[in-house]
């Protein structure tokens, strides 16, 4: 007699989330003057900008977005990625490379994850809601990865993965998640237009900030707040 083999399910995206293990490669300060311009690099690993200082452009592949410091930028693996600087202001970044790794429960070995296979954030603009903000614990990590203490750099990972942590976290608000919040706050401006709103009371209605409310609505509704 055969043994009854059970089939297992296969795995739902956030399960496969739940398998990674996630590191730090490299944590990169770079910035310029007005009209700086950081040359098209190309990555192997996933990378997440952050806005240390100024304003300017990021373009990933062919897509240009401007860059905020309440945002978190994902350049996905095998894309190219540049950034050029405000003329007025300059421009800071932070670049963290990391790479993703996955037990092989067959060999028992950890590899790493090709690009393509996991993207973990996508790419693009994801809102960041730390109270501490991005740019200032990009700051932290930076300078506990520069320590020869080894501790200290495993510190570095901690935090990185609390911010990696919180970028996927608002990154699973999904644009149907956000057209639905945006939808009960026209549904509210409709049933009390006689009243003068604030963009306070609609973004408490929607459950996000007063910023990514106007943003949001710009992009999907097609024009401005007002």
């Amino acid at each position: 007699m055969y043994a009854r083999q059970s089939i297992e399910p296969p795995l739902t995206h956030e399960e496969k989330k739940e398998e990674f293990m996630i590191m730090l490669k490299e944590i990169e300060p770079v910035k310029g003057a007005g009209g700086w311009e950081m040359e098209p690099r190309f990555t192997e690993s996933q990378v997440l900008v952050a806005v240390a200082s100024g304003q300017g452009r990021l373009l990933i592949g062919n897509r240009s977005c401007l860059l905020r410091q309440d945002r978190v930028y994902a350049v996905p693996p095998g894309e190219t990625y540049g950034a050029s600087a405000d003329p007025a202001e300059g421009l800071g970044l932070f670049l963290l490379r990391f790479d993703v790794y996955r037990p092989d429960p067959a060999s028992g070995e950890v590899l790493r994850v090709e690009p393509g296979d996991s993207l973990l954030l996508g790419r693009g603009e994801i809102p960041f809601s730390s109270a501490a903000g991005s740019a200032a614990l990009c700051q932290t990590i930076h300078s506990l990865w520069q320590s020869a203490d080894r501790l200290e750099r495993f510190r570095a990972q901690m935090l990185f993965q609390e911010l990696l942590y919180t970028t996927m976290k608002a990154s699973g608000r999904t644009e149907e998640d956000s057209l639905s919040a945006l939808e009960r706050a026209r549904d509210y401006m409709k049933t009390h237009y006689q009243h003068n709103l604030s963009i306070e009371q609609l973004t408490r209605l929607a459950d996000i900030s007063p910023k990514y409310f106007v943003d949001l609505f710009k992009k999907l509704m097609k024009r401005s707040f007002c």
